[in-house]
């Protein structure tokens, strides 16, 4: 049987013209980052069992705060770029492969009964299709673990940036108000309305007049949260993705990530203050 009825036998040296154009630049991330997210921790745990005897109770929450934060995103960002090597070596394997048998799978050469071979024949899939998904695979991973990272990176900046500022008011004025309280009224004053307009603009805002009241008021307030970092587009990675591989997996992948993330290393620094088995 001659190449030319082998199309995948053309050009087997060279790259897709669909291959990612920033996998080098992943590759290279990935490599140089993943030694020292694996040494972060470690790093982060003597840094923060250091300071925390040296700080009073009203700093100790945003101290502790701040370390499940931090930790959580650096334990994310090691398992994404570790991950990520990982399905970049299979991608290049795949690639090596096309190019020393670019004839691809030879069914014919296989042991299997008449069943199977009739089966494995209708599952059109050749080698490029192969190296294609694991590319995008591969990408796609990169891209939600630095998205995520990113989203608790700035959960951390506000929420502790917050906290302190709230714990220096109190003090300031001499207030004998829980600051973690005072602080969670004006997060649910901040968040009630946004929910609120988004659930109402969900709901009914095909039937509101669009020079209506109603209409500019809510178009207002989500402009405002729009620029105060809320708006759909404030993370173009998740936007993406939500919207092209459906917006309830890619939510529900997000939250579970990050609430495994941060009850992991919550349970672990409670137990290494507590001394237990499981903290060491």
């Amino acid at each position: 049987m001659s190449e030319a009825e082998h199309p995948e036998t053309e050009q087997s040296h060279v790259l897709s013209r669909h291959t990612t154009p920033t996998w080098e630049v992943e590759l290279l991330i990935s490599g140089v980052a993943v030694f020292a997210m694996l040494q972060l921790p470690g790093w982060l745990d003597d840094r923060i069992f250091a300071l925390e005897p040296r700080v009073g109770d009203e700093w100790r929450l945003v101290l502790t705060l701040f370390y499940i934060y931090s930790m959580s995103a650096a334990i994310v960002l090691a398992v994404t770029f570790a991950l990520h090597l990982f399905l970049r070596a299979l991608w290049i394997a795949l690639v090596g492969m096309h190019s020393v048998y670019p004839r691809g799978i030879l069914l014919d050469r296989l042991r299997m009964g008449p069943i199977q071979r009739r089966i494995e024949e209708s599952q059109a899939d050749s080698t490029t299709d192969a190296i294609e998904r694991a590319d995008n695979r591969a990408s796609v991973v990169f891209a939600i673990g630095v998205s995520i990272a990113q989203i608790i990176v700035g959960v951390c900046i506000v929420f502790c940036g917050t906290l302190m500022l709230a714990t220096l008011l109190t003090k300031a004025v001499g207030l004998q108000v829980d600051t973690f309280l005072l602080m969670a009224g004006a997060f649910a004053v901040f968040m009630v309305p946004y929910a609120m307009v988004t659930w109402i603009d969900h709901a009914y805002g095909m039937r509101l007049h669009a020079g209506g009241a109603a209409s500019r008021c809510i178009e207002a307030l989500l402009r405002f949260y729009a620029r105060a970092g809320m708006g759909r587009r404030n993370n173009h990675i998740i936007a993406i993705l939500s919207s092209n591989g459906g917006e309830r997996k890619m939510m529900a992948l997000v939250v579970g990530v990050m609430l495994v993330a941060l009850l992991g290393v919550s349970t672990t620094y409670f137990a290494m203050r507590r001394g237990s088995p499981l903290g060491s």
